[in-house]
């Protein structure tokens, strides 16, 4: 409906809007609209909802990659914001497997990978839980990603039956010492084939 507007009209609504994040709910309906609000009126980078959640949150976690693009550009935004159980855009993202979004959040100089929630999970956990292996491909390209959520993530992968997943960790040096039997039992119990063979005749485990 927005969309139809004239600009003038589209302005005219936001200035009578009571708050910040009634102008970024209005500018989220439309790319064209949020680059008028974001060019026209003054409004707070990281405004947040009652759950914590800013506009490059919401974005992020729903796959809006243009969307994440204007927000990143504008001053002031905080690519490492926590929402109210600790999840940050990256974490959402990782989620949700939006590629696009996590390759744009891992760009922005000094954006958190490890950043955990209030459960203690990592971007990384949360991707191999999601069985995102594109997502989990991505974090293990950073330098640096914390070596106790790969093996955390190892164990969520598996819980999952996300075989594809649990192999990569693997062959990237996830420690299974003493967890071997623990991710079996979790792979049996989703019904995958534990020991497939690749064309050498290797197995994940």
């Amino acid at each position: 409906m927005f969309s139809e507007l004239s600009n003038e009209l589209v302005l005219a609504v936001a200035e009578r809007l009571q708050s910040d994040k009634d102008i970024y709910a209005l500018s989220r309906t439309n790319h064209s609209i949020f680059r008028l609000l974001e060019e026209h009126i003054k409004v707070d980078a990281n405004p947040k909802d009652v759950d914590g959640r800013t506009p490059l949150t919401h974005a992020a976690g729903e796959g809006h990659d243009a969307v994440v693009k204007q927000l990143l550009e504008m001053d002031g935004v905080d690519a490492n914001v926590k929402d109210g159980i600790g999840l940050t855009p990256l974490l959402y993202a990782a989620w949700g497997g939006h590629e696009a979004v996590v390759k744009q959040l891992l760009e922005v100089d000094g954006v958190d990978v490890d950043l955990k929630d209030v459960f203690g999970l990592t971007p990384f956990s949360y991707a191999a839980w999601g069985g995102h292996e594109a997502v989990v491909k991505q974090l293990l390209e950073v330098d640096g990603v914390d070596a106790d959520s790969k093996d955390r993530a190892l164990l969520y992968a598996a819980g999952e039956g996300h075989e594809a997943i649990v192999k990569l960790l693997l062959e990237k040096g996830a420690d299974n010492d003493g967890w071997t039997a623990l991710v079996v039992k979790l792979l049996l119990e989703k019904g995958a084939d534990v020991a497939p063979k690749d064309n050498n005749g290797q197995t994940p485990l």
